[in-house]
């Protein structure tokens, strides 16, 4: 059979009481786990009286004493092993937009004009630059004190031009030029336009020009479609080659045809040389005009292993 729960409370007492009159001090274990109430009692020669849970009025022969059923704290246990990560979380939902940051200070500028600054133009840390006399002014300066005050202003101007350059090489050598008003009336047999002369040995590169129309009223135009003009560039070093031509159609009396424009190279050709322009037509019921003709030589070595 159980003893009630406050039987057995005040047994466990009574021994402990005993053995505390005994000389003895041992854990009492009241059999009431999980409970905390505080019982009080009235202790007189080893006998408890007035045992409860609120404090008695004990007599002054009496001591009064009071237990629960709990012991006293124990120590803190050793710290258990670290647990595994957590899943990842879910991504939280975007935040509202911040505010609009404060204005930005200004920034400098380059400023221009014809002749040197005003004063009064541009901003602390400015640069002007002055197109007439090719200078460069800044930054503009701070108001600088010392015995006195000066107002903000632009430093002296500094030269954008640099310093003479090096002479550059020698360009090529213009071999005369020669230029015409022309010759009128060339039928169906080679007939020089334009000519020069080489003065100095060397390469060059000859060049002519010349516009052909026909203007012969003693023979005109038959209007034949196949009719057409024939023109070519040579020099008398070079006799057995013709050098290069040109082969333009005819066209109505009045009428400018495309100019002629011809070039070729001689890397070998002499002082004294004869470059000649000669034009022909191929049919022998018209005449042509050839007008505004030029022909120049250009010294060019580099250009003698172009293809031209």
């Amino acid at each position: 059979m159980r003893l009630p729960r406050m039987l057995r409370l005040v047994t466990a007492t009574l021994i402990a009481v005993s053995a505390l009159g005994a000389g003895l001090t041992f854990a009492v274990d009241a059999g009431a786990t999980g409970s905390s109430t505080t019982y009080y009692a009235c202790l007189k020669g080893g006998k408890l009286t007035a045992v409860g849970t609120t404090p008695p009025t004990c007599s002054s022969s009496s001591t009064q004493i009071s237990w629960n059923s709990e012991g006293a704290q124990g120590a803190t246990g050793a710290a258990g092993p670290q647990g595994p990560a957590g899943p990842q979380g879910a991504t939280g939902s975007t935040g509202p937009a911040g505010a609009a940051g404060p204005a930005g200070t200004n920034g400098n500028t380059v400023l221009n004009g014809s002749g040197p600054p005003a004063s009064t133009l541009g901003n602390i840390g400015d640069f002007y630059i002055d197109t007439s006399a090719h200078e460069i002014y800044g930054p503009k300066e701070e108001l600088i004190c010392g015995p006195f005050c000066l107002a903000p202003g632009w430093p002296a101007g500094t030269s954008l031009v640099g310093p003479q350059g090096a002479a550059g090489p020698a360009g090529p050598t213009v071999q005369g030029g020669y230029s015409n008003a022309g010759v009128q009336g060339i039928g169906t047999t080679w007939t020089p336009v334009a000519a020069m002369t080489i003065q100095n040995a060397g390469g060059y590169a000859v060049f002519a020009k010349a516009q052909i129309s026909d203007t012969d009223s003693a023979y005109p135009s038959t209007g034949n479609t196949n009719a057409s003009v024939n023109c070519e560039l040579f020099d008398t070093d070079d006799a057995s080659d013709p050098g290069v031509d040109e082969t333009l159609p005819f066209v109505t009396p009045g009428e400018l045809a495309t100019g002629v424009s011809l070039m070729y190279t001689n890397p070998t050709i002499s002082a004294g040389a004869t470059v000649t322009l000669q034009c022909r037509v191929l049919n022998s019921n018209e005449q042509l005009s050839v007008t505004n003709v030029k022909i120049i030589a250009i010294e060019a070595s580099n250009l003698l292993t172009d293809a031209l």
